[in-house]
């Protein structure tokens, strides 16, 4: 049986990657913090398949030669926009020094390593090339290059997906949907932004085949992902005034809405950047039957 190593588990990408690989039979480790929630983790994982890792190099390498893995998910990352001082320490310690742990106790384990990254849209600030937007996004792209280096110097075998606005059933995170959704249920104001920016919103189905799809090319054709990043988008894009037209589309409703009420940074991106998507993969939920399951599952709680 294969076995994957997945980081950020408890998130819900993490979750829902669980499902498919242990449906495809997998078996499917975890690495999680001392402070993780364990009930977030999917009935999927035994609990003999779940570690805790303490924070040190010692305890990664530990960790790694136990689970042995075929293929390594690195999705775990503290996501903040902008991070005061006092939260440095954290973003740097969630989003670099652990996964620089990991790699360095995969190349100490010695077997073949295949990793599969996830990366945001938020590392191309108005470039076709690596251009952080935030701080966020310069931890992000920091990891990248860890890779880049791991792959030339060890022939480490990776690759990073960029995500972009993803969203779904069951997803307890406060984004956009859920934002448009309480404003709908509380008869309350949507505040727009001022710049009517772009978005790509990817069904969570869709994110987790892509990431699928890379594992399978990963060992049927190597060469044609290895040391590549890979664009996991809709294929549509749409301002975010159009996004709640739409759900008012699918819910029959009509939400109130405030231009300018919601305050942009001076520094965002206004079109997602676009690259190539993997091979054989594509975006096959729309955005209205995206809603349309979203609403519904809400309902139905």
């Amino acid at each position: 049986m294969k076995t994957a190593l997945i980081t950020g588990i408890t998130s819900y990408i993490g979750t829902e990657l669980a499902k498919k690989l242990s449906c495809n039979g997998v078996q499917v480790f975890v690495v999680i913090r001392p402070s993780s929630d364990k009930s977030l983790i999917p009935l999927c994982v035994d609990n003999e398949c779940i570690y805790i890792h303490d924070g040190t190099t010692e305890s990664m390498i530990k960790i790694v030669k136990l689970v042995k893995p075929d293929i390594v998910y690195h999705l775990a990352s503290e996501y903040l926009i902008a991070p005061n001082p006092q939260q440095i320490d954290s973003l740097l310690s969630s989003n670099i020094i652990f996964g620089a742990q990991l790699l360095e106790s995969l190349r100490l384990y010695g077997g073949p390593v295949k990793i599969i990254y996830t990366g945001t849209y938020a590392q191309y600030y108005d470039s076709n090339t690596a251009r952080p937007l935030n701080l966020y996004s310069v931890t992000k792209q920091t990891f990248d290059n860890f890779l880049d280096y791991y792959k030339d110097a060890e022939g480490f075998v990776f690759s990073t997906l960029i995500l972009y606005d993803t969203y779904g059933p069951m997803d307890k995170r406060f984004k956009l949907l859920s934002s448009i959704y309480k404003a709908w249920k509380e008869k309350s104001i949507f505040s727009l932004p001022l710049d009517d920016i772009y978005v790509d919103m990817v069904y969570i189905k869709d994110v987790v085949s892509a990431l699928y799809r890379v594992y399978e090319l990963q060992s049927l054709n190597e060469s044609s992902v290895n040391g590549k990043r890979f664009s996991v988008t809709s294929g549509v894009r749409y301002k975010i005034s159009e996004v709640v037209s739409i759900f008012e589309d699918v819910c029959k409703c009509s939400i109130k809405t405030k231009m300018g009420g919601y305050a942009m940074p001076k520094r965002k991106i206004i079109s997602p950047w676009i690259g190539e998507t993997v091979p054989g993969w594509k975006s096959n939920t729309s955005l209205k039957n995206g809603i349309r399951m979203f609403i519904n599952e809400q309902v139905g709680k």
